[in-house]
């Protein structure tokens, strides 16, 4: 309520939007989008109003901490710490994370703490481990399909005729069910579908 941001009641707790939070930490960028207020005209509104001056450091300071939390959450779970992992991914879901890192109405700032800690924290840990830090070759050529309409496909030797839209054109990742995982409560370690990073 002391910062005037807009908020929803839910289960009888106040949320406000992320963007909304945030959007301080890069006002020049993002207060047009957020606010339909030009930068500028912002500024000179808080020149005139002393008391919205006050109210917008404390909202940067809120947000300043909010980024300072997500690093110190990435460090907290850096180097597979399975405690910490196990208690953060109660609250910070794998798509409510990948959300963040790819919200063009985010500071940068925010995106690139939400991908440090999307890392450490669902890629950088079990059951991935097997694979992580440790450079491979790529096992398949995926080639898809010409959109151009000024290519002459004639020349281009096609392996498989297979358009994007198609099931199967993009890598899919199972388990069977004879694997401990299989079916699993929580969706990161099941595969409920086939495409889990996408």
């Amino acid at each position: 309520h002391s910062l005037g941001l807009p908020f929803v009641d839910k289960d009888g707790q106040q949320f406000v939007r992320i963007e909304d939070f945030c959007w301080v930490l890069n006002g020049p960028l993002l207060c047009k989008v957020i606010r339909n207020q030009s930068w500028e005209e912002y500024q000179a509104a808080m020149q005139r109003e002393p008391a919205l001056a006050q109210r917008h450091k404390r909202h940067c300071q809120l947000a300043d901490y909010f980024v300072g939390q997500l690093n110190l959450h990435s460090k907290m779970c850096f180097g597979r710490s399975y405690n910490c992992i196990n208690w953060m991914e109660r609250s910070f879901s794998y798509s409510m994370l990948v959300s963040m890192c790819m919200n063009p109405h985010l500071p940068q700032q925010v995106r690139a703490a939400s991908c440090d800690f999307v890392r450490v924290l669902y890629l950088d840990r079990y059951p991935q481990l097997h694979s992580c830090g440790r450079p491979s070759l790529p096992e398949s050529l995926w080639v898809y399909e010409v959109v151009r309409k000024d290519v002459d496909v004639t020349a281009i030797p096609v392996i498989r005729d297979l358009a994007l839209k198609d099931p199967g054109s993009l890598p899919e990742f199972k388990i069977p069910p004879s694997h401990k995982l299989h079916g699993h409560e929580n969706p990161f370690y099941g595969f409920p579908t086939g495409f889990k990073f996408f």
